[in-house]
């Protein structure tokens, strides 16, 4: 679906029109990584991934609660997207969890790769979904805009106001479900640890939180990888989801351009998957710094021309 926002379906009560979502996303991916580091500690990763995937089901099924109240319209969609930031969290941060607990030393970096490639191309495969399910939006000159008995736009040869309503609110159905079903899996089989440690480090004695939080805030080389980490995925997710916008100017289409969106997110999940696993296979003489130096510089390069 389209990230631009078109005037003719502002009364279009879906949440992924509104212009503030990611601010709401921001504020969880701020405030709720501390309780799940706490959640895993003392209860283990099923339960925290419980709590995740129940807070994206809800968040999923609560967007498509409709009234005739604009204003309970805006609260139900902003409370689903609050509750699918919550879910954000922790696939964002339990990948090496996950592999530490599950896998050897010698396969937890392409365990953790895996891990966050393949949220990566379920991002990607988004890039696909929503321009199947939604239609592109006709260029429409709304200074001059009309609109016909029948709720169609003058000139515009696209689909009617109510078909693009309906194909919305197909995309939220259809994200409902998936959403329903992933939580149901869960509930039925998603163990916190291997019933056998797969080294010593896995199910060693943990130092507390809050020490723990204390002094790593105190050691300069965490704000340096935090930074690295953090910069270079916000200004590519943040470039990626208003990608069609920027593009059309140049007459690109909304379905080109999620072609281009996932290609690229494609590309860099399997790229990374390769990479860790060259990483462990070759630890001992660890090469992979100079070789994602040389990849990174290379991605800049092609972005500067």
């Amino acid at each position: 679906m389209s990230s631009r926002t078109p005037q003719h379906l502002d009364d279009d009560n879906s949440g992924s029109l509104s212009d503030d979502s990611s601010s709401r996303t921001l504020v969880t991916l701020i405030l709720f990584p501390p309780a799940f580091v706490m959640i895993i500690e003392k209860y283990g990763l099923r339960v925290a991934q419980l709590i995740t995937a129940g807070c994206i089901a809800a968040g999923a099924s609560i967007r498509i609660i409709d009234t005739d109240s604009s204003v309970v319209n805006n609260i139900v969609q902003d409370a689903g997207e609050f509750l699918n930031g919550i879910g954000g969290v922790l696939p964002m941060a339990g990948s090496t969890m996950l592999s530490l607990k599950w896998f050897p030393e010698g396969e937890r970096r392409t365990a953790t790769a895996f891990s966050t490639g393949t949220q990566q191309i379920g991002l990607a495969l988004s890039f696909l979904i929503g321009p199947i399910l939604v239609d592109d939006i006709k260029p429409v000159d709304m200074v001059n805009i009309s609109f016909d008995p029948n709720d169609t736009i003058s000139g515009d040869p696209g689909d009617t106001k109510q078909e693009l309503k309906d194909q919305i609110w197909t995309y939220f159905y259809v994200q409902t479900a998936y959403a329903g079903i992933l939580f149901l899996m869960i509930i039925l089989y998603f163990p916190s640890a291997p019933p056998r440690p797969p080294s010593e480090v896995s199910f060693s004695q943990r130092e507390a939180i809050l020490p723990g939080v204390l002094k790593v805030v105190r050691m300069p080389k965490f704000w340096f990888l935090a930074s690295v980490y953090g910069l270079y995925p916000g200004f590519f997710n943040s470039y990626l989801s208003i990608l069609d916008v920027d593009l059309q100017p140049k007459g690109f289409t909304q379905v080109l351009a999620g072609w281009i969106g996932f290609t690229t997110t494609l590309s860099g999940a399997i790229g990374g998957i390769f990479v860790a696993n060259l990483a462990d296979r070759l630890r001992r003489h660890n090469p992979i710094k100079k070789l994602l130096l040389v990849l990174l510089s290379a991605g800049f390069g092609a972005f500067l021309f």
